[in-house]
This record gives C-alpha cells, structure tokens and sequence, in this order.
C-alpha cells in the first residue's frame, strides 16, 4: 500500500520541450539565410533593368488609355458637329420652302379674279377667316403644311411665332379679299404682313448662326 502511495505520490514532470526545426538548404543552411543570399548575388543592373521594364509598360498603358479616351471625345465632337450641321440644312430647306408657300399664297390672293370668301375667325374675336375654292385650296393647303413643318423642326421659340404671326397677317390679307378687289386692300395688311415676314427671317437667321438682316421693306 505504502509503495502504491509512494508511486502515486510521485511528482510527474513534462518531457522537454523540443526546439523548433528549421528548414535548411542543399548545403545545411537555414532557407532564410539561403534566400536573402540568393538576393544579394542579384547584380544590381539586373534589378534596374526589371525596373525599367515596369515603368515602360506602365508609360504604354497610360498612353494606350490616354489615346483611346481622345479619340472617344474627337469622335464625340465630329457627331455632334455633324449632327449640328445636319440640322442647320433642314432647318434652312424647311424656312425656304415655308417663305415660298407664303409667296405662293399671297401671289394668288393678290390676282384680280381670285375668289375668296371670309367668315369669322370661331376663336380670334375681330378676326376673318378665309375661304377658298377648288383653285384657292392648295394655296392654303401649302401654307399650312408649311407652317407645321417649322413647327416642328425649329429650335427657337421666337421662331415658330413668328412664322404664326406671318400666316396671321397673310390670312387678313386674303380675308380682305372676299369684299375689297386686289387694289383696295388696305397697305397697313401689307405692312403688318412684310413686318412678320421681316420678323421670322430674323429669328430663322439667328438659329442658323446668320446675322440679322436691315428692314429692307419699301417706304
């Protein structure tokens, strides 16, 4: 019993602790020896050549990346200088065609055997509206094609109610007509009609980039 107590009594200690391995080389050298060894036999001209290698291909990517955003923009700048362009054209084709309807139309009110007819304006109090016949329609038909079509492709506010007030004052003109022989229509319709003419020439001229014109209207 006295032996059991003595065994167990015993006072147990841990084995050793063993101290940590480290890797070694062909040659029996710690690898991290080896390793900064192998660095240090670098020669430097071969470090300064990696350098030189990454900076260059940097350089080139930074070029490649450069000159692919300015021909994104030149690009960018040529459509819309097109497109720009594109529109002056048919804004310029759209006002022509508009100041030839109104010459047309004003041509035909003006001629001695013209028959026009004038009822009130249903909205425009003071106002006359004025009928055509089989021969007068196309005329009004043309003017009011025309004027929809500067309606829609103008870009100025200032514009579009120009050409309104022009067809305006050409319709008095013609409403006139309809009780008054061509040389009895009063010169003031003329004039409030050459005054919106001179008026929407200026506003289309301003959104084409022209400068505006002198009221070269006959005193």
């Amino acid at each position: 019993m006295d032996q059991l107590r003595g065994v167990c009594g015993q006072q147990l200690t841990p084995p050793p602790a063993k101290a940590p391995t480290t890797a070694l080389s062909s040659d029996g050298e710690p690898w991290g020896l080896v390793t900064r060894r192998q660095l240090g036999s670098v020669p430097r001209g071969n470090v300064v050549d990696v350098l030189g290698t990454s900076i260059t291909g940097l350089v080139a990517l930074t070029g490649v990346a450069l000159g692919g955003w300015l021909s994104l923009r030149n690009q960018d700048r040529m459509w819309r200088r097109d497109h720009d362009r594109h529109w002056r054209d048919i804004r310029l084709r759209t006002y022509s065609d508009f100041m030839s309807s109104l010459r047309r139309y004003v041509a035909f009110v003006v001629e001695g055997d013209a028959r026009i007819d004038a009822a009130p304006h249903p909205t425009v109090p003071g106002e006359q509206m004025p009928l055509f016949d089989s021969e007068g329609r196309p005329y009004k038909e043309g003017l009011e094609a025309a004027l929809m079509a500067v309606r829609l492709v103008s870009s100025r506010l200032e514009t579009v109610h120009a050409c309104i007030g022009t067809v305006a004052a050409a319709r008095q003109v013609a409403a006139a007509r309809a009780t008054l022989p061509a040389s009895g229509v009063p010169s003031n319709l003329f004039e409030v009609l050459w005054a919106a003419e001179h008026e929407f020439l200026n506003s289309a001229r301003k959104e084409v980039d022209l400068a505006a014109l002198p009221d070269m209207r006959r005193r």
